[in-house]
């Protein structure tokens, strides 16, 4: 049995153990993966590589989970439609960070509480804007090590990235760009093809495109990587956990690297290649970021989990009453 920490502080009591976080006394989990009871799932990022027994999830999580062949039993919501599972009355936010990516507003006799894990202030081209309601709880994630650090402007990044990509095209070079396949892919797909770039991308993420253009954007035209490509920026997926072998497919070009945070270093010896560029395009607030949407939903208590939380309760403490960080194992992070 897993150990866990306990909130005493929180009229809703949440446990935080190594597979989510649990709402005593009741069935729901949020952003569990291998429970038997029902668990809310934030975006396809956090959902991959794992099962999810009983889901509640937009339906373009859930399509974009079937991506990866990870099938479940889901109730699938829309943003901004309340419904109710026993005493239990939910409804769906838009987090702004990834095509169906939602923050769960949770009212109970207890309060209410929102539960935000993954937020993006800044505008992300393929995603809903995000929403936020007021709430008594505010439940976050310190997913970043530096509270105080902030991220360059998505905008200013993603022109330096086209810039960086024309450049090499102009010179006949046809880069590789490896990035996160759910969150950033697609968006770098729709700001090279509006560039008149020609792209082809992975499978995977031929998949994910084709989810996204069938739930509203537009992505511009791109074609399936193969081995036989050329003269084309080739876009592959950046992430250990679906298992790709990235020394064989990937041909000898110039590779661009996109990280979602200053955090999510990606290791050269994982390449067995030079990385040419690197880029940051972040898909989650920043701590400054982090301290708008606390201030917006205006809770009484804030409560925290990630690698990170210790730090970020330190840097947030007096931002609202009560300010606390949540462990699994019934140990603190380090930082």
């Amino acid at each position: 049995m897993l150990k866990h920490s306990v909130s005493k502080t929180s009229p809703f009591t949440l446990v935080e153990t190594e597979d989510g976080i649990h709402l005593n006394d009741s069935i729901l989990w949020f952003d569990a993966k291998n429970r038997l009871e029902l668990s809310f799932v934030s975006s396809a990022s956090s959902a991959r590589g794992k099962v999810i027994k009983q889901a509640i999830a937009t339906d373009e999580t859930i399509r974009l989970l079937d991506c990866l062949n990870l099938k479940t039993s889901a109730l699938k919501c829309q943003y901004n439609r309340p419904f109710t599972i026993g005493r239990l009355k939910m409804e769906l936010l838009p987090s702004g960070s990834i095509l169906g990516g939602a923050s769960l507003y949770l009212e109970t006799d207890r309060g209410k509480l929102l539960y935000a894990p993954e937020t993006m202030l800044q505008r992300v081209t393929t995603a809903r804007q995000l929403q936020l309601k007021k709430a008594q709880t505010l439940v976050i994630q310190a997913a970043h090590s530096d509270p105080r650090l902030s991220f360059p402007q998505r905008r200013r990044e993603k022109e330096r990235f086209l810039e960086t990509a024309l450049a090499f095209v102009a010179k006949g070079e046809y880069p590789i760009v490896l990035c996160d396949p759910f969150s950033t892919a697609p968006e770098i797909t729709q700001l090279l093809a509006n560039a008149g770039i020609p792209i082809a991308v992975h499978d995977l993420i031929y998949r994910v495109n084709r989810v996204y253009e069938s739930c509203g954007p537009k992505l511009g035209n791109y074609t399936k990587f193969s081995k036989h490509t050329k003269n084309k920026v080739i876009i592959f997926p950046m992430d250990a956990q679906l298992g790709f072998n990235l020394r064989s497919p990937l041909p000898d070009r110039p590779t661009f690297v996109i990280e979602r945070s200053h955090d999510e270093y990606f290791p050269l010896i994982r390449l067995f290649r030079t990385v040419t560029n690197r880029f940051k395009l972040p898909v989650n607030s920043d701590g400054p970021e982090l301290e708008q949407i606390v201030t917006q939903v205006n809770p009484k208590e804030l409560l925290i989990f990630g690698p990170y939380a210790k730090s970020y309760a330190l840097h947030l403490s007096g931002i609202c009453p009560i300010v606390q960080a949540i462990y699994p194992n019934d140990q603190p992070t380090l930082l």
